[in-house]
C-alpha cells in the first residue's frame, strides 16, 4: 500500500485561466512561467493508477485572494466528494486573514468534509512577524476542529530558487510548541528542523510533527533518509513526492534502500494513521 502525501492539483478552470490568477502575488511566483507544470484530479489518478498508488493527499495554495481560495476550496470538496476512497484534499486559508476571519474559514472546510488544511506557505514575503501570527491563528483553528495542517517549510540554506523564503526555523519551533497538540506535516523535510529532535525536550515539543519528502531530489542526497530515521525516527516521516513537479519514480532507488518495515512506515502506516484510514 502507498499513500502520497503531498501532491497539488487546480481546476481546470484556474489552470486554463492562469493569467487572471497571476494577480495573486503568490501564484505569480511559482506560475507565471507556462512551463510550470499544472494538473487537475484527473492527472492526479492517471499518476496513481499508472504507478499503483493507493492514495493522495492533495494540497491546495497558499492564496493571499480569498476570492481564489474559495475557488479553489470548492473545487477541492468537490473532488474529495467524488473520489474519497483514492484522495483526501486539503483547504486553505486565505493568507493575512485576521483571527476570526481564519476561524470562520476552518470551520468551512472541516463542514467541507475535507481532510486538513494546506500547503500553507509564504512564497511572496516570507515568514514575517505578520504571517507568524497568522500561522499562529491557523493552528488555533485547526485544534479546535481537530485538522492536521501542513506548512510549506524550505531549507533556510543552498541554493536560490523561486518561491523560497527564510523560514525561521527558531520562531517556527516556538509556535509549533505552543500548539503541540495540532497535528502538523512540515513540507520538504521542514527545512532539516528534524536535526534538533535529537534534543529531547524538541523531540517532546514536537511530537505531533511529521515531515514529508517532496522535492527531495531536488534538495538533498539520499543519506537524508538515514539521518532523518536516526533523528526523528521512521514514524514522522511520510513520503510526498510534490506531483506534479516530481513523480514516485525519482524516490524508489533511495526508499527501497530501507528495509520493509521503514519502507512501510514512510509509504503508507505514517500516512494513514493521520488521515484516520487505519
Amino acid at each position: 500500500m502507498i499513500i502520497d502525501f503531498h501532491t497539488h492539483i487546480f481546476s481546470p478552470d484556474i489552470i486554463c485561466r492562469r493569467e487572471y490568477f497571476l494577480s495573486d502575488a503568490a501564484f505569480s511566483l511559482l506560475y507565471a512561467e507556462n512551463q510550470s507544470r499544472m494538473a487537475d484530479h484527473s492527472d492526479l489518478l492517471l499518476y496513481m493508477d499508472e504507478n499503483f498508488i493507493d492514495h493522495a493527499v492533495a494540497m491546495s495554495f497558499p492564496w493571499h485572494t480569498q476570492k481564489f481560495c474559495n475557488l479553489h476550496n470548492e473545487y477541492m470538496a468537490a473532488t474529495m466528494k467524488q473520489h474519497s476512497g483514492r484522495v483526501s484534499c486539503f483547504g486553505m486559508v486565505a493568507v493575512n486573514s485576521g483571527r476570526d476571519q481564519v476561524k470562520q474559514q476552518v470551520r468551512e472546510i472541516k463542514s467541507a468534509g475535507l481532510a486538513g488544511i494546506g500547503e500553507l506557505g509564504f512564497y511572496a514575503e516570507g515568514f514575517t512577524p505578520e504571517n507568524a501570527e497568522f500561522t499562529r491563528h491557523v493552528l488555533e483553528a485547526a485544534g479546535t476542529e481537530s485538522l492536521p495542517v501542513c506548512l510549506h517549510i524550505n531549507e533556510p540554506v543552498g541554493h536560490m530558487y523561486s518561491g523560497k523564503y527564510q523560514p525561521r526555523l527558531d520562531e517556527l519551533y516556538i509556535i509549533l510548541k505552543e500548539f503541540r497538540d495540532v497535528k502538523v506535516i512540515l513540507s520538504h523535510w521542514g527545512g532539516g528542523l528534524f536535526v534538533y529532535e535529537l534534543m529531547p525536550e524538541v523531540k517532546d515539543s514536537l511530537k505531533n510533527v511529521w515531515y514529508d519528502t517532496a522535492a527531495t531530489p531536488y534538495l538533498y542526497s539520499p543519506g537524508i533518509y538515514d539521518c532523518s530515521i536516526a533523528a526523528a525516527g521512521a514514524g514522522k516521516i511520510l513520503f510526498g513526492s510534490d506531483f506534479p513537479l516530481l513523480g514516485i519514480k525519482r524516490y524508489t532507488e533511495a526508499l527501497n534502500k530501507q528495509d520493509a518495515a521503514v519502507r512501510e512506515m514512510i509509504m503508507y502506516s505514517n500516512a494513514a494513521t493521520i488521515l484516520g484510514l487505519k
